[in-house]
């Protein structure tokens, strides 16, 4: 008991005033309404791009990629299936003030419904970030994403009223029903900026905010130009508070995201435990963590790094007032990231022979 005291007692004094911050934001944004979207991400943290273009670039490695699937509803009706994988690196890092330029790619496919409606977004991200001082632990970045999107639907999948025939459904009738377009694309672009800070303590502050869809593009299959896709606000808050050394740390977060009259807040912590930390080989740790969805759902996050792979799943449990119908099962997530470390090598310069 007395141990677990001493790591409360450390948490509250290396984060009191930034929880303090995080709650009072959670606070504000806590009076709009809150309502799950269909395509989003429990563990937003394993897809960095997708949340903010900033992020591209900005990590410890040399390149990073992961790949993600979520399913979800499966209890309720035909389950919303989102796919996707993302890739970026520091194209341009300077040796002394490390200024970093970096690039990436993401791409999302999701299906759900009986007519199958899918979306495919691809977007490319370039950011840049300006070190602060030279110690390199405080950074500012602004980032730029420009993608392309499609959505369609698959009309010969729906149930049409004139189908039924002696009050028996046939597939084969005809139908009146007209669709002139089953699909259609648009761009996309969107912006945001990140902080960074590491003090010497080795406890780790990132903030970011972006706006996403500036261009607010056109999102009727009737080609109507007065339907348009909302801007989409986010905003992320994210310590690493490392306890023991390098070996175990604790994650708090905060991510927050507003889009015309529908919000988000999630809030969670993830810890982990090394077993084996290797500067070539990488880390070999457990992870687990629990993050709550306001309103809508309570899940769980387990998962394990090995090397320079890390994989997490998550189980979502439906708390809103879908749980009735649902028997409070959500959705199930699985992340694989990688990140690859060029080895150190140190140079042994030959000792010219001398002539005698």
């Amino acid at each position: 008991m007395n141990g677990i005291m001493g790591v409360l007692a450390e948490m509250r004094n290396r984060l009191g005033p930034v929880v303090g911050g995080a709650l009072l934001l959670g606070l504000l944004l806590a009076v709009f309404p809150v309502s799950a979207q269909d395509l989003h991400h429990s563990q937003f943290w394993m897809n960095p791009l997708a949340s903010n273009p900033a992020s591209a670039g900005f990590f410890n490695g040399d390149v990073r990629g992961g790949t993600y699937c979520r399913n979800q509803w499966l209890s309720v009706t035909v389950p919303y299936q989102t796919f996707g994988l993302w890739a970026d690196a520091p194209v341009v890092k300077r040796m002394v003030q490390q200024d970093i330029v970096g690039a990436g790619l993401f791409i999302d496919m999701d299906r759900a419904g009986d007519s199958k409606y899918s979306t495919m977004q691809a977007n490319g991200c370039v950011s840049y970030s300006k070190a602060l001082n030279r110690r390199n632990n405080h950074f500012m970045t602004v980032g730029l994403s420009l993608g392309f999107s499609q959505k369609r639907f698959q009309p010969s999948e729906l149930m049409h009223g004139d189908q039924y025939v002696d009050g028996k459904y046939d597939p084969d009738a005809p139908t009146l029903e007209n669709y002139p377009y089953t699909a259609f694309s648009y761009a996309d672009v969107g912006g945001g900026v990140q902080w960074f800070y590491q003090n010497r303590a080795g406890v780790i502050f990132q903030a970011g905010l972006s706006a996403l869809h500036l261009n607010r593009p056109p999102q009727s299959m009737l080609k109507d130009e007065k339907v348009r896709l909302p801007e989409k606000y986010t905003g992320l808050f994210h310590v690493q508070l490392p306890l023991g050394g390098e070996s175990c740390y604790l994650q708090p977060s905060l991510y927050m995201c507003r889009q015309d009259v529908y919000s988000e807040i999630m809030a969670g912590l993830l810890g982990s435990y090394a077993f084996r930390y290797d500067r070539v080989k990488g880390v070999t740790s457990l992870l687990g963590g629990v993050d709550y969805r306001l309103g809508d759902a309570l899940y769980l996050v387990v998962g394990g790094e090995w090397r320079h792979f890390q994989l997490l799943v998550s189980y979502d449990f439906n708390v809103s007032s879908l749980s009735k119908a649902s028997n409070g099962r959500g959705g199930v997530e699985l992340n694989l990231q990688y990140v690859y470390k060029k080895p150190y090598v140190i140079r042994r310069h030959e000792i010219p022979c001398p002539i005698w």
